[in-house]
């Protein structure tokens, strides 16, 4: 009997801890981390396995080589609305319901969240504009000069028929209600994790930096910390980075 009490005890403990446990999921922090995710398709079984332990996105769901295919296919090919200067900031993605969030910022504590998942036509407020190829709505749950359930502003951004549910957060939202849509959205693009606009491209190496770097060789000239990390150097130049520099830019490595 006491055996049978224990064993429905356990089983009412385990079952409260699944019903309150959240939902698996994965979070992305940066471009590192995505980039490193990209690579990991074409790794090996240990090294992919070892990939998503010590990241933890085994606890979050992807278990297998197949799961980051999926997902990475599925983060290109969704449309970003995007505004010039902001920077990514973060994905978190619910594999059991395909509900993505992606998550830009600015410099100043802005955030813009874009939440791609099933959203009713019915929830469309008023078209308050278009630009670009994209229709803003203003969101039923949201008049636009009221906070909604999670202390942002919302609004509904139509791409091809797309529906994407975006909010607008501003560091404690002090004065949030003056945030003109129009005017905040007017450089809104296009664009998807493929292009990536918001990532600095390193500019391409030139012959010219083989030159610079065999001159500070010679002591004729001395390369910055940043020319230096640009063009890959620890330590004191040396006539090996040239060479190294050259055959990159006669497509040798």
């Amino acid at each position: 009997m006491e055996k049978l009490l224990l064993a429905a005890i356990i089983l009412v403990i385990f079952t409260i801890n699944a019903n309150a446990a959240p939902p698996p999921m994965i979070i992305i922090y940066s471009e590192e981390e995505l980039f490193e995710m990209r690579e990991m398709v074409n790794a090996s079984d240990k090294e992919l396995e070892g990939f998503l332990f010590r990241s933890g996105y085994f606890w979050g769901g992807m278990t297998r080589r197949e799961h980051v295919i999926t997902f990475l296919e599925l983060l290109d090919s969704l449309p970003i609305p995007y505004i010039e200067g902001t920077r990514f900031n973060q994905i978190v993605y619910y594999p059991s319901d395909d509900d993505t969030y992606i998550v830009f910022s600015t410099n100043i504590g802005e955030t813009h969240t874009l939440r791609y998942n099933f959203v009713s036509r019915n929830n469309l407020g008023e078209l308050l504009f278009k630009h670009n190829g994209i229709n803003v709505y203003s969101s039923l749950n949201s008049d636009n000069s009221k906070l909604n359930e999670h202390g942002a502003i919302s609004f509904i951004m139509e791409i091809d028929r797309m529906l994407i549910r975006t909010g607008y957060n501003r560091g404690d939202n002090r004065d949030i209600t003056t945030f003109n849509a129009q005017e905040r959205y007017r450089d809104l693009i296009v664009t998807s994790f493929v292009e990536s606009p918001w990532v600095i491209k390193p500019e391409p190496f030139t012959t010219a930096d083989a030159l610079e770097i065999l001159r500070a060789v010679a002591g004729l000239a001395s390369l910055t910390d940043a020319e230096a990390a640009r063009l890959g150097i620890s330590g004191e130049p040396t006539t090996a980075d040239a060479i190294r520099i050259l055959r990159i830019v006669a497509g040798l490595a």
